[in-house]
């Protein structure tokens, strides 16, 4: 007779139910609340977090439970983020030098801002109960930090340690069999319930998520993500956990012992393949005649998850899926006792095939596989031209990393996309690991990958099937997501991360358990120091004393990243009401006067709202952005209704607005120090729109830019408004200026808009030949950009100096360009684009045919017909074949007279092209010639 549970036992029993069941709905509530992207949840989740590591330090203290040895990697890994926000001075010269330099140039200034005109109670009037900046003094390099953005590093931080808290608590309190089946059949029902949430809402989609919430910056959705990708890896994890759940089920006490296979099958090694079949299928009859509720749940589990990955149509995810499921049948098929389980898992995924064909969805995916196929063979994914860049920044930060969370900023100097795409994520975690982390933190991450894969074999050899089942489940779980990582960044979702760490702390404690327990029996052939550190290990893994610190320590850390994102949370509800109002930061003026004033008041009180959330959050780079946006919109309001008035009779209120733009009132500074208007000077920078209104914009450009290193606007903008914020008699302005611009320039990457505004802003400024080198780096990158940019700089510069920098070696670029209509109304420039391109071409490395045929054309273009004419003629000596060629010597012979020769050229192009509109155009037109 059994006796009843002592009291203890049942009062540890609820202690512990305290803790998993409200770890378990939290984390499970995450993918249906966006995926955990916002900042709300985020708190939420690590407050709650917090709460049970209290739970835990002061109601399950157990010195029974051990601690994995991947904690140890885990911890090591938020210490290397806790160093890149270390302001580190002239020692991040040595392990970053490239952070070094960015630091420097963001905080080695002396902007002195001219000081306010009145005193007391007035100017705190005129301040609009904000204080006005009188004077940035000079910011040493003592305050360089590893990390581009610390603020964006502490906040990877904080979430970094609330999936290792995650992890921490999966190994402890889920380290018995009772609590694994649990979390197991919690996860896969509540990913069932997500893949079948996401099937429907594609069925009766209507633009947006939950029937409400619209999708503001595109994206492909599944259920409550906003990325298919990143829904389809939340549901691998949870097809792990439906696995293991699915192999509970089917499994009968401990059938999958080492004892019990070797019963069953002692005989099999005589046993033919056909008898092997009848047994395999009386099995199946078996199993099907004693399915019951929990077993069909199970299969039914299996299959509508599976069915949601594939209708993520998520390519990476379906790739990891197959690798994934490939591996857990070879395991399940070399236990013979199980290889009618592993036939089960290709029923299920046949079952699957079955209802994404019966609704309706099969084409889809068939076409997006198909898909797959051709990219391999013609890669044309935004993804895998972007790498190469994430690549190249890992290069200048190849030891400890930007800092983490600083990918979307570090990357986008080194890109040279043609399309102004802004990557968030590398889409590929090696790679961003590589960048944020450097070589140490990709290092910490494969280690705490490999780590986890030993414990799964640990798990996967020991004589327990219930132990097998979890080794299973954690196979499954890394394979997926490792995988899956080289196409998405799905890990870096609090929802997804925190799955996954519960689910391999799981793993880790079952395997940490079963380690200490066999501590004692170590083999012979072992060596002397690695079973030292072994028993080493085995020793303080269990004291309660160190498990109690580690509690505490999490703890802390979790409490003062509540904090963190408290402040960051009410600083992004005061940006996003910002981006909801209709006035402020918008091109278009107000229509008339009242209009402008309701403007006015909006944005004021904005300003103080967004003052008053950034006293919680000083370093929220991105916010001091938003807000110098709003006292620069406050100054275009004030001056469009100075302006209007003393405008021309018939301007109207958009010419005026466009007048007020930081880039043209830095231009009227320029012109007025140029020309020596000093009093026009003065009164426009001792003027009270000025004064107050630019004067608080810049300083939160100062601090943005002192808070962020990587970050082109802040820097851009400061120097269009320092001219006109600084005193007459100081060149302070115009020498950093010159720094932050090209600083700019720098970090703005393949941005043509950027390029394009800092070009202007420098050949305003006087820096002429910093602005042309802007103008040829953004021609580089959009060539077809090199016309436009040629108008600009003509204004500022001769036209064969502006040609020489900004064309740099192209011929080609020059010689097409000198066709355009803009090239034909300047003759200079076009005969300076020529002239540049015959010098260029007397030392090019190229063909003789080719250096004809540019010849030729160069002389076409000057108007050189003979020249031209003998030039193609050579070209074509030496290649008949080139058609495009002796077209043009075609329309060179038409032009000059020479019809028989123009005739004749034209029928051997015909003839080697006979479907050429154009060779078939000119052929018509020279024979109406000839005939008349």
């Amino acid at each position: 007779m059994n006796s009843a549970p002592d009291p203890e036992t049942q009062m540890r029993f609820f202690r512990k139910w305290l803790v998993v069941v409200p770890l378990v709905m939290v984390i499970g509530a995450l993918p249906w609340m966006f995926g955990g992207v916002h900042t709300s949840v985020q708190l939420l989740l690590v407050g709650s977090i917090c709460a049970f590591l209290f739970v835990r330090l002061t109601l399950l203290a157990d010195a029974n439970n051990s601690i994995p040895a991947s904690l140890v990697l885990l911890l090591a890994a938020i210490g290397l983020g806790v160093v890149q926000v270390l302001p580190l001075g002239e020692a991040t010269h040595w392990v970053s030098p490239r952070s070094y330099e960015l630091w420097s140039g963001s905080t080695n200034n002396d902007l002195q801002l001219a000081a306010p005109l009145v005193t007391g109670e007035k100017q705190a009037e005129r301040q609009t109960g904000l204080r006005f900046i009188t004077q940035m003094g000079r910011a040493t390099s003592t305050k360089a930090k590893i990390s581009l953005y610390p603020y964006s590093t502490r906040n990877d931080v904080v979430l970094l340690t609330a999936s290792v808290a995650v992890f921490f608590l999966g190994s402890q309190i889920l380290a018995r069999a009772r609590w694994r089946r649990a979390l197991f059949l919690a996860v896969s029902v509540n990913g069932a319930a997500f893949a079948f949430f996401g099937i429907a809402q594609q069925l009766a989609w209507n633009g947006q998520i939950y029937g409400q919430v619209p999708l503001t910056q595109g994206g492909r959705p599944f259920a409550a993500f906003v990325n298919g990708n990143n829904a389809a890896g939340y549901l691998n994890l949870c097809m792990s956990a439906a696995i293991g759940f699915w192999l509970y089920a089917f499994s009968k006490g401990d059938e999958w012992s080492r004892d019990e296979q070797a019963r069953r099958w002692a005989t099999d090694g005589s046993a033919d393949r056909s008898s092997w079949l009848r047994r395999s299928l009386a099995w199946w009859a078996t199993q099907i005649g004693q399915l019951n509720a929990i077993r069909m749940v199970a299969v039914l589990i299996l299959v509508v998850v599976l069915s949601g990955i594939l209708c993520t149509f998520s390519r990476g995810a379906w790739l990891a899926t197959a690798v994934s499921l490939g591996a857990v049948v070879a395991i399940l098929a070399s236990r013979k006792r199980v290889a009618a389980a592993a036939a089960g898992l290709v029923g299920v995924a046949l079952l699957s095939l079955v209802l994404i064909s019966w609704l309706e969805q099969g084409e889809s995916v068939s076409s997006r596989w198909k898909s797959l196929e051709s990219q391999f063979s013609n890669p044309t994914d935004a993804r895998l031209d972007h790498w190469p860049a994430g690549l190249r920044a890992s290069r200048d930060y190849w030891l400890i990393g930007s800092g983490l969370g600083t990918y979307r900023y570090a990357y986008r100097p080194y890109s040279h996309s043609l399309e102004d795409v802004w990557f968030l994520h590398a889409e590929n975690q090696y790679i961003e690991a590589l960048c944020e982390g450097g070589l140490i933190g990709l290092a910490l991450m494969l280690a705490v990958l490999g780590s986890m894969f030993l414990a799964c074999c640990r798990l996967l050899s020991d004589g327990s099937g219930d132990r097998r089942i979890v080794g299973v489940v954690g196979v499954y779980a890394l394979l997926s997501q490792s995988v899956h990582a080289f196409f998405d960044f799905g890990l870096y979702l609090p929802a997804n991360t925190a799955l996954f760490a519960l689910l391999c702390g799981t793993v880790a404690g079952a395997a940490a358990t079963g380690r200490s327990r066999s501590s004692s029996r170590i083999r012979n052939g072992t060596r002397s120091y690695r079973r030292a550190l072994q028993r080493f290990w085995a020793r303080i893994a269990h004291r309660a004393d160190l498990q109690a610190g580690l509690t505490a320590a999490l703890s802390i850390g979790l409490i003062f990243g509540v904090s963190h994102l408290r402040a960051k949370s009410l600083v992004e509800d005061a940006v996003s009401r910002v981006g909801r109002s209709d006035a402020p930061l918008q091109n278009a003026p107000p229509q008339n006067a009242a209009q402008s004033k309701a403007a006015l008041r909006l944005v004021t009180e904005q300003i103080e709202q967004l003052t008053t959330a950034l006293a919680g959050a000083p370093y929220h780079a991105e916010a001091h952005q938003v807000l110098a946006g709003l006292w620069i919109h406050r100054y275009r309001l004030q001056a469009l209704e100075s302006l209007q008035p003393l405008a021309p009779e018939g301007t109207s209120r958009s010419q005026t607005w466009s007048l007020t733009a930081p880039l043209v009132l830095q231009q009227r500074v320029f012109r007025y120090q140029t020309q020596g208007r000093t009093i026009e000077l003065e009164n426009l920078r001792r003027s009270e729109s000025v004064q107050t209104n630019l004067g608080n914009a810049a300083r939160s450009l100062l601090q943005s830019m002192h808070s962020c290193a990587a970050m082109p606007r802040p820097r851009m903008t400061l120097a269009e408004l320092a001219p006109a914020l600084t005193a007459t008699a100081s060149t302070n302005a115009w020498s950093n200026s010159a720094v932050w611009l090209r600083s700019a320039e720098y970090l703005a990457g393949s941005n043509l808009p950027l390029l394009k505004e800092c070009a202007m802003a420098q050949l305003q400024a006087g820096h002429v030949k910093d602005g042309l080198q802007t103008l040829q780096r953004a021609v580089s990158l959009h060539p077809s950009y090199f016309i436009e940019s040629l108008q600009i700089s003509v204004l500022y510069a001769k036209p064969a100096v502006a040609v020489e920098i900004i064309a740099a070696d192209s011929i080609k670029l020059m010689v097409e360009s000198s066709n355009s209509d803009y090239a034909g109304r300047h003759r200079r420039l076009k005969q300076a684009m020529l002239s540049r391109a015959q010098q260029l071409l007397k030392t090019a490395s190229i063909d003789s045919a080719r250096r004809h045929q540019i010849n030729g054309s160069i002389h076409a273009a000057m108007e050189r017909d003979r020249e031209a004419i003998e030039s193609f003629r050579n070209a074509l000596k030496e290649r008949p074949d080139m058609t495009a060629w002796r077209y043009e010597l075609a329309v060179l012979q038409h032009k000059s007279g020479r019809l028989q020769e123009a005739w004749k050229n034209a029928r051997i192009c015909l003839r080697m092209e006979p479907d050429n509109e154009r060779f078939d155009a000119l052929f018509q037109q020279l024979n109406r010639a000839r005939m008349q």
